[in-house]
């Protein structure tokens, strides 16, 4: 009976610890410098848009939920400076 009291209290501090791991996760902000990595600038039903830089390159990804989409560079981008 002990035994089962003690697992029972042990599997509820594991949930609990679990549980407030991922509500920090949630909570955290999207990438909004593209010197780190992908930026999400537009997505919705349709189309989404993303950029990133590769050096002083900026990439813009863009893509259709169609299967359209394509790239457009910006050589020397004042963003990834």
């Amino acid at each position: 009976m002990k035994s089962r009291v003690t697992g029972m209290v042990l599997g509820l501090v594991v949930l609990t610890a679990c549980g407030a791991s991922s509500t920090a996760a949630a909570d955290t902000q999207p990438n909004m410098n593209p010197r780190t990595g992908w930026v999400v600038v537009r997505e919705d039903r349709q189309v989404g848009v993303s950029k990133v830089c590769d050096g002083s390159t900026l990439i813009y990804h863009a893509f259709a939920y169609n299967g359209n989409g394509g790239l457009a560079v910006i050589a020397n981008s004042p963003e990834c400076s």
